[in-house]
């Protein structure tokens, strides 16, 4: 038995197997750190979800209320209370005046000049 296991065949077979072993725990080892990358990623968008469904519920409920309704009812459909005046203010336009002309870069004064020349 003892020249059985102090043969290099047997403690090459051995050294083998221990390779391995230790290559198929590496990969477990890098499976489960991934996986517990990943359970902390989806933990952090159930998180993120889970305040954005208390935001759209807290929504929901303000929208339901009548001041609310109106509001939506004169931005959207444009209506309006019985002996309310709407005013609707129209944004002037700039004079031309007003308006500042940036000045030709060299190279479109020397294509313009060209263009003239020939």
């Amino acid at each position: 038995m003892k020249r059985f296991l102090g043969s290099p065949i047997v403690a090459l077979l051995l050294l083998v197997a221990f390779g391995f072993a230790s290559y198929g725990a590496w990969n477990a080892w890098k499976a489960f750190r991934e996986t517990n990358r990943e359970e902390k990623e989806l933990a952090e968008k159930v998180k993120n979800a889970e305040s954005e469904l208390l935001r759209l519920r807290e929504e929901i409920r303000l929208s339901k209320t009548p001041e609310a309704i109106e509001r939506d009812a004169k931005e959207r459909l444009n209506l309006k209370k019985p002996g309310e005046e709407v005013v609707v203010v129209i944004p002037s336009v700039a004079t031309s005046s007003s308006v500042e002309v940036p000045k030709p870069t060299f190279w479109a004064r020397l294509i313009g000049w060209l263009t003239a020349t020939f």
